[in-house]
């Protein structure tokens, strides 16, 4: 037997204020159909925020630069600002879908490289095959401090003018530097360098989806 498919709330919603329907040309038709879409795209503008967060379950932490020693240590560039992060991981993964795993012997920090000793790896030459291999971590296993974030939260998030709310564009890129990151914010025509501190990022809110800036004099080359 053939089944009805199952209409989605959103197709009842557009059943109910057809033309045809009885309602559908009062008032109360046309602010319920407002409403409803109103709401039907900031719920779906919400999930989509909330798929991108979780999207990335595996984090690149960093990438096997060089040998240390001649027992299988290795040398990795920590992609975060602190090179004991990897410390506290018990393990890291070779690939991005958390497929290959090794477990973690020892992580600690050596200027600004984090020397690492992964099992299985107990020669010079089988850490060479690692040689310029990113390593990951698994998202949820990272306790962050209070006011730190992964970088790919950040990505994509909506630039406004903390002053009126009025959008600036998208946070694109961002690049660490010794004194702080900068974000590249993107306005589709031209992208502004902002400086990641307390004066200027004001608030990053993951929910809206939304970092608040102040426009400091100087960020904006075609601000008065």
């Amino acid at each position: 037997m053939h089944k009805k498919p199952q209409e989605s709330a959103e197709q009842i919603f557009e059943a109910f204020l057809l033309p045809e329907h009885p309602a559908a040309g009062s008032r109360f038709a046309r602010e319920s159909r407002c409403k409803i879409g109103d709401e039907w795209r900031q719920a779906k503008a919400d999930s989509r925020r909330m798929e991108k967060r979780m999207a990335k379950e595996y984090l690149a932490a960093g990438k096997i630069v060089a040998m240390h020693g001649v027992r299988g240590e290795m040398r990795l560039k920590p992609w975060s600002d602190d090179a004991s992060f990897l410390s506290g991981f018990k393990t890291v993964y070779l690939d991005e879908g958390g497929k290959a795993a090794k477990k973690v012997l020892s992580a600690k920090a050596h200027g600004n490289v984090t020397l690492l000793r992964l099992e299985g790896i107990e020669s010079v030459e089988a850490a060479e095959q690692l040689r310029g291999r990113v390593l990951y971590i698994k998202k949820s296993d990272a306790a962050l401090p209070a006011g730190s974030y992964f970088v790919e939260d950040i990505l994509g998030l909506t630039a406004v003018d903390e002053a009126n709310g009025a959008v600036i564009g998208t946070v694109s890129r961002i690049e660490a530097y010794p004194a702080n990151d900068v974000w590249y914010i993107n306005t589709g025509e031209k992208e502004y360098l902002i400086p990641n501190i307390p004066s200027v990022v004001k608030k990053i809110d993951f929910d809206e989806g939304k970092v608040y800036l102040f426009k400091m004099k100087g960020l904006f080359e075609d601000e008065d």
